[in-house]
């Protein structure tokens, strides 16, 4: 480049030479889940990249796939072209380089073969691979729900679990909130046991739910136990403004406060088993049993 500047009346060339910064390709961590009966040559999905230049991209799996099991292509689509073999091989984690022709990123992608055995919720999306969600909707019967980080999860709809589950918070500040646009309005019940669900909640707080129902935080039908948690500032407009049982319900160590109903138990409410060991039930409001109703 060529710059001509004027200086008290003097013309100066001047050479100037500019050096231009390549930004390498923005990539996510990818999560999958594939049946083991899927046919070969399926599309599975596609690997979200994006370049800040607006150049274009290639894609490579650089590792993890000796079996020759899964394919990229130049637009990040992922085929499985191997059958997969869930008693073999549960999970497959692939690290693919995302490449603009000057710079490349690698993100690892994760393909799960019928469901995830060890489930981590790695944000606090409301239903984003690897939510609370997509974890809780994948993970494998049995299997316990862990947690990478804090997270403040806002909930567009509650979420219904009909397997046996724990959700561990432990070693973390795991709030679940109805509240979903964090405004400080109640919308959604954060959590809906059905009959099926064997479920154990630890040390993960609930709240600012609702429902014109029972249970504001949550509706068990299965059989639950909450250990360590916290229940507080929930509205069950018809009984158990935190929670409400007919299923068989078991409350540890937990603390279940400023709940409020228009109908009986204002912190909960349970018409089969329940079994409280050393909880605390305060400051809830209800029109019959304002802690609790049975």
């Amino acid at each position: 480049y060529v710059v001509t500047a004027t200086t008290t009346g003097v013309i100066t060339p001047a050479l100037l030479n500019l050096t231009t910064t390549n930004a390498a390709p923005v990539v996510s961590d990818n999560t999958f889940v594939v049946a083991d009966t899927t046919a070969v040559n399926t599309i599975i999905g596609a690997v979200s990249a994006s370049d800040l230049n607006g150049q274009s991209l290639s894609y490579a799996i650089t590792a993890g796939n000796g079996d020759n099991l899964f394919a990229i292509d130049g637009s990040g689509q992922i085929t499985q072209i191997g059958a997969l073999n869930a008693a073999h091989q549960s999970a497959h984690t692939l690290p693919v380089a995302v490449s603009d022709g000057l710079t490349s990123s690698t993100e690892r992608l994760d393909i799960y073969v019928n469901c995830v055995a060890s489930p981590v919720v790695s944000n606090d999306s409301d239903s984003d691979a690897s939510s609370l969600r997509w974890m809780i909707s994948n993970a494998c019967d049995g299997s316990t729900v862990t947690f990478a980080d804090d997270y403040t999860i806002y909930l567009n709809s509650n979420i219904a679990i009909n397997k046996t589950l724990t959700l561990d918070g432990s070693g973390h500040t795991i709030i679940v909130s109805g509240d979903s646009n964090n405004d400080g309005s109640r919308n959604v019940q954060p959590f809906k046991i059905g009959s099926s669900g064997v479920v154990t909640i630890s040390q993960m707080s609930m709240v600012s739910g609702t429902t014109t129902t029972r249970g504001g935080a949550i509706h068990n039908s299965g059989t639950l136990t909450l250990d360590n948690v916290t229940i507080s500032d929930n509205v069950g407009t018809q009984g158990g403004g935190g929670v409400y049982n007919i299923g068989a319900l078991t409350v540890n160590q937990s603390l279940i406060e400023g709940n409020t109903s228009n109908g009986s138990g204002g912190g909960l409410l349970t018409h089969n088993t329940l079994t409280i060991y050393g909880s605390t039930i305060r400051d809830n409001a209800g029109t019959l049993g304002g802690g609790f109703n049975a």
